[in-house]
């Protein structure tokens, strides 16, 4: 990748919003993300008008113009090849010479022609407190750090997205005649719209179309929708535990609820050659490490694509060769310990026995090394 000229096509026809209209991005799994613009927008598809040629991203179309690979595209090309792949395959049918040969690209990185390929994730409109998650992508969240009675704060930080008064609406896509990808996400995506018109719209025109729930909120609308074009779409699942470790973990929703809405979506898309449309988005961490294999036989034969939590280095999944605790990772235990009560207190939930026995095994190991001199740690 070094000797030859970086080229990747993002940046310069694909939208990505993410978080309650604050900020953009190039794509779903770069570093770099830039302040967004709301000035006195009134609806996304100002939003997206006004956003389109941010200066972060006219920066990121000059050094892929220039053959260099911006700041944020290394994780993506060097820790997850099959991401880049994947973004090299989907949209390889753009070309950047034919924009500056059309006069729609300029020499300063301003796009003259609007994006076509959207990765819709600004409202954080959700019904979950999920434990590896925070406010500033969960509305409940954002709402429990507001009225924070047990310091939990401290771990999630005071931040609060801005209020806004941007308005949801789908000109964006209606003016676009040929969508590459469309993406819809949250939050919740089926929470804060409950006018489903626009898929039945714009279905025809869109090639690649994904959604990503926690299916707790499936009105019959979605379910009707899926029925019909269940063939076009990827629908990815979110979820990452089984029982009474997807209750503590995405607290405060319903494993029951869970399975009655997965049920649902496992007959639609019954085909076999259905199972890479219907997936799971399992994010991987110490309260469900012991779940995986179990995970795979219950979503069978539907993929389960996994992802290290990385919010909070103290869920992260143990080292299985870990043989003497270092003082970060004790460290990092003893925060486990820490926020697994705040979260469980915060939530008035119980947590399950098998997590309370991982907590007393950490407690051993901090009060070990405290009682050693090596750390200086209340739990």
């Amino acid at each position: 990748m070094q000797e030859e000229k970086f080229y990747c096509p993002m940046p310069f026809y694909h939208f990505y919003m993410v978080s309650g209209y604050n900020n953009v991005k190039a794509c779903c799994n770069t570093t770099a993300r830039y302040k967004a613009d709301t000035k006195d927008v009134k609806n996304t598809t100002e939003f997206i008008d006004r956003n389109w040629n941010n200066e972060g991203l006219k920066k990121e179309r000059r050094d892929i113009l220039n053959g260099r690979m911006p700041q944020g595209c290394k994780r993506c090309v060097e820790k997850t090849p099959k991401s880049w792949q994947m973004k090299r395959r989907v949209h390889r049918d753009y070309k950047i010479k034919d924009l500056i040969k059309l006069n729609y690209l300029l020499e300063d990185g301003t796009m003259i022609v609007p994006p076509r390929s959207f990765d819709m994730r600004a409202d954080i409109t959700c019904q979950a407190n999920c434990i590896m998650c925070g406010p500033y992508s969960s509305s409940k969240w954002e709402s429990t750090v507001k009225n924070d009675k047990v310091n939990i704060s401290k771990y999630q930080g005071d931040f609060v997205l801005p209020k806004h008064n941007i308005q949801t609406d789908f000109e964006w896509l209606d003016r676009i005649d040929k969508v590459p990808y469309l993406n819809l996400a949250g939050g919740e995506p089926f929470l804060n719209n409950r006018d489903f018109s626009y898929l039945y719209k714009n279905i025809d025109k869109v090639q690649n179309f994904r959604v990503i729930s926690n299916i707790q909120y499936m009105p019959d609308e979605i379910f009707d929708f899926l029925e019909k074009y269940s063939h076009k779409i990827t629908f990815m699942v979110s979820c990452d535990g089984l029982e009474d470790i997807y209750e503590f973990i995405r607290a405060p929703l319903k494993w029951k609820q869970f399975v009655k809405n997965w049920n649902r979506l496992k007959n639609i898309y019954k085909d076999k050659t259905y199972s890479n449309k219907l997936t799971i988005f399992w994010v991987k961490m110490k309260y469900n490490q012991h779940q995986l294999k179990d995970a795979f036989k219950f979503f069978y034969p539907h993929i389960i694509g996994t992802q290290p939590v990385d919010q909070f280095p103290f869920l992260q999944e143990d080292s299985i060769n870990e043989d003497t605790p270092t003082p970060d990772n004790v460290k990092l235990d003893a925060q486990f310990i820490e926020y697994t009560r705040m979260y469980a207190k915060a939530n008035k939930i119980k947590i399950p026995k098998i997590i309370k026995g991982m907590m007393l095994e950490k407690r051993q190991t901090v009060i070990k090394s405290r009682h050693k001199g090596k750390i200086n740690l209340k739990i």
